[in-house]
């Protein structure tokens, strides 16, 4: 007995599960077609954007600074909060920053931690072109920066090594009274010479090496540009199941309605 009570009631509930879905066609047609309105609204009004780009090679930069160096380089272009006044008000109506950090993508891919690459999303070409140019601008200054410093640091290393040089060269005119003593001072010395002078040569190197990065900086980077087409048909389908739910829940809601108001009478 019980379970034929069991049985009834679970065939009950199928049948008005069943019913439901059957008697809410309409609600889901109406809501499809508001579903698809808004989509096809969507696609009308939507402004048409592009993704400006360009591609910063570091590793000539990266060379000539010390690790540590290199890598604070590398967080501060990519750090958009370093970007200041020009870039904003190249970038933004009214120098959001906000806006520009949702606009702009500065990364390293994993397999190319030298390349720098910078993607804008704007809706006008120009706008967009002429934005991604001031950053790298600034991108550039803070590679100058960066290496302005340590030519700096080179030349006061270079200066302390013609020091050292001097003072050797004065070394190996001093005489003592036992020449095997001079000799061996000499042979130590001209040692020592040789060092100083191979590492003024390649201090000299590096100094040269940032003279032609500093003068390549200069150059202009190469920007492309594409247009972001709409994915139609994703926003379609979304309008669609949008428009599924939401004509099964305006059913739903006028099906307990009406069941209360049945109720009440």
């Amino acid at each position: 007995m019980g379970l034929n009570l069991s049985k009834n009631h679970t065939d009950k509930n199928i049948t008005e599960t069943i019913d439901f879905f059957q008697n809410s066609a309409r609600s889901v047609a109406i809501g499809i077609a508001f579903g698809i309105s808004v989509s096809l609204a969507y696609l009308f009004f939507s402004q048409t954007k592009y993704q400006a780009s360009a591609l910063i090679d570091m590793s000539a930069v990266n060379a000539v600074l010390t690790k540590q160096d290199a890598n604070q380089l590398s967080l501060e272009i990519k750090n958009l909060s370093s970007y200041g006044g020009e870039v904003l008000a190249a970038c933004t109506p009214n120098s959001s920053l906000s806006l520009f950090k949702n606009n702009t993508k500065i990364y390293s891919e994993p397999s190319s931690p030298d390349q720098i690459r910078f993607e804008l999303i704007s809706t006008n070409h120009e706008e967009g072109m002429g934005c991604l140019k001031e950053v790298i601008k600034s991108a550039k200054g803070f590679e100058l920066n960066a290496i302005s410093n340590a030519m700096e640091d080179k030349k006061k290393n270079l200066k302390k090594l013609e020091k050292e040089i001097s003072q050797t060269k004065s070394l190996l005119t001093v005489n003592t009274d036992s020449q095997i003593e001079v000799f061996a001072n000499y042979l130590m010395l001209r040692d020592e010479l040789n060092n100083l002078a191979i590492k003024k040569g390649q201090i000299s190197n590096q100094i040269d090496e940032i003279k032609r990065i500093t003068e390549h900086l200069k150059s202009q980077i190469a920007i492309s540009t594409k247009m972001i087409p709409l994915q139609k048909k994703i926003i379609l389908l979304n309008g669609l199941f949008s428009g599924v739910i939401l004509g099964l829940l305006m059913h739903l809601l006028f099906t307990s309605k009406a069941f209360t108001f049945k109720k009440q009478i």
